[in-house]
C-alpha cells in the first residue's frame, strides 16, 4: 500500500495475506496511513500467514479501539516499522488496545511507536532472535508479553508516561 486509506467512521480494515498459511507473501504499507473513526474491537486487523511479514507505516483508529496484526500464523514472520521516527499506531482520544503477535521479532531493529493505553504482544516460537521493541507516547498497560523460543532476544518498552506490566512470559 502506497498512500492514505480513509475509511468511514464505523468502518473497519480487515487484511488476510496468503490464507493457505504457506508461501512468503507479506504485507508491506510503503507509506501514508490507514485510518478510520471506528471505534470497536475490530477497528483494524492485519494478518500475514506463512512465513511473510508485516512493514507497516501508520493505522489510525478511534478512540478505544482495536488494532491488531498477527503475523506468527506459520513461521519467521516479524511485524516490523517502515516509516522511522513516526509514530505506527495511533489512538483517538484517551487511547486503546493494541494487539501485535509475530514469530520473528516485532520492531526488532527499530522500535515500532504507539499512543496505545493497553498493549498485549508476544512472539512466540521465534526461531530468528527477533526483539520486541515498542515506544509509546503516553502512559500504557502492558496487560501482558511474551519472548518465547529457541533465539529469543530483548524486550524493551519505553513510555513518556508511566509502564505498568501485568505479566512477562519468556523463555
Amino acid at each position: 500500500i502506497d498512500g492514505d486509506i480513509v475509511i468511514s467512521a464505523s468502518g473497519t480494515f480487515t487484511a488476510l495475506d496468503h490464507d493457505d498459511a504457506a508461501g512468503t507473501d507479506s504485507f508491506t504499507q510503503s507509506s501514508g496511513t490507514i485510518s478510520t473513526g471506528n471505534a470497536t474491537a475490530s477497528a483494524i486487523s492485519i494478518t500475514v500467514e506463512g512465513s511473510g511479514s508485516a512493514a507497516l507505516s501508520g493505522l489510525s483508529v478511534g478512540d478505544g479501539a482495536t488494532i491488531t496484526v498477527d503475523a506468527r500464523v506459520n513461521t519467521g514472520g516479524a511485524i516490523t516499522d517502515n516509516n522511522g521516527a513516526s509514530t505506527n499506531f495511533t489512538f483517538a482520544g484517551a487511547g486503546g488496545t493494541l494487539v501485535l503477535d509475530a514469530t520473528g521479532g516485532i520492531g526488532s531493529s527499530d522500535a515500532l511507536e504507539s499512543t496505545a493505553t493497553t498493549l498485549t504482544v508476544s512472539t512466540v516460537n521465534n526461531s530468528t532472535s527477533g526483539n520486541i521493541q515498542l515506544s509509546n507516547t503516553g502512559a500504557v498497560t502492558a496487560t501482558s508479553i511474551t519472548q518465547i523460543g529457541a533465539s529469543t532476544g530483548n524486550i524493551t518498552l519505553t513510555a513518556t508516561g508511566s509502564i505498568t506490566v501485568n505479566t512477562v512470559t519468556g523463555s
